[in-house]
């Protein structure tokens, strides 16, 4: 899987359209698509006597993403599922938005079973897609704070080409470099969102009856009262689990481990206090207003 592009903002500009073929031209997406009709055929008679819904993966980045998708290709173990091999959709491909067309294009094109993953701030287009019958639908969210920790130290020390490598490395401290992701930066080429624009995006999501929420702290505290949770929402679904509950339950902890993930660098929760300076918390609170109430965490 491909590490998600950085950038602030994530609707997809209308107007794009015809960079779609290109996007469906990149070798590393054609391979995907051969080895998803590779993976559809071997698993067809197994299918065929599966109710089986389309089970799609959606983050916030640096929320836990790769762990959350390793937990869902590992259903692939669980039952008749199968893993795509095509990159997470992403908001942004190469510095430029993603067209809608192309991501509605890429939802429609799954079919039962099958498990695609990516980033996908709300859109009506797409809520039409994810909150349909026949979807399992997963959506991770995290501590904000926690999040703007970790999109620092991933631009800053593991990603070095990422767009604000160079521009983090270049402040002073700790502190500034959370001042700036926090505020956002309103123009230029770097423009970013600030924490609570980029969080509206995605809050939609949260609200839909249709989605199961998963709270990144509670499936690193609780994983098996979490995966219990997650296994229900794919039961509900359409999907019988054809193997006593233990035997899915191991399977999809031992997706877990920090080393399936290129990107894991810290794992728990509440780090954000060993870095938010008081200076940080006032800003925060100030720029965020209600999003960890509404998110359903403590301030």
């Amino acid at each position: 899987m491909r590490r998600a592009e950085a950038r602030g903002g994530v609707e997809a500009s209308e107007g794009r359209e015809a960079e779609a073929p290109a996007l469906d031209r990149d070798p590393t997406q054609l391979r995907g698509r051969l080895r998803w009709k590779w993976r559809r055929l071997r698993t067809g008679l197994r299918r065929r006597t599966a109710a089986l819904p389309i089970v799609f993966g959606n983050a916030i980045p640096k929320s836990g993403s790769k762990l959350l998708f390793n937990l869902l290709l590992g259903l692939a173990d669980v039952g008749p599922f199968v893993d795509t091999g095509l990159n997470e959709i992403k908001p942004y491909r190469r510095g430029r938005p993603t067209p809608q067309a192309w991501i509605n294009a890429q939802l429609d094109a799954l079919r039962p079973g099958d498990i695609r993953l990516g980033y996908l701030a709300w859109h009506p287009q797409a809520e039409a897609r994810l909150c349909r019958d026949g979807w399992a639908v997963y959506q991770i969210i995290r501590d904000p704070r926690d999040i703007l920790v970790s999109q620092i130290f991933y631009a800053t020390d593991m990603h070095h080409g990422h767009a604000l490598h160079e521009y983090l490395r270049s402040l002073p401290d700790m502190e500034t470099r959370l001042r700036v992701m926090i505020e956002g930066i309103p123009q230029g080429p770097l423009q970013r969102a600030n924490i609570r624009e980029q969080f509206q995006r995605f809050l939609p999501w949260t609200q839909r009856p249709e989605i199961c929420v998963v709270r990144y702290e509670l499936l690193v505290a609780q994983p098996e009262s979490t995966l219990d949770r997650m296994l229900a929402h794919l039961r509900a679904r359409g999907f019988a689990l054809s193997e006593s509950e233990p035997a899915p339950m191991a399977k999809l902890k031992e997706r877990m481990a920090p080393s399936r993930s290129e990107t894991f660098r810290k794992g728990g929760a509440g780090g954000w206090r060993e870095h938010f300076t008081a200076r940080n918390r006032e800003q925060f609170d100030r720029v965020a207003g209600d999003l960890l109430q509404v998110l359903g965490y403590d301030a």
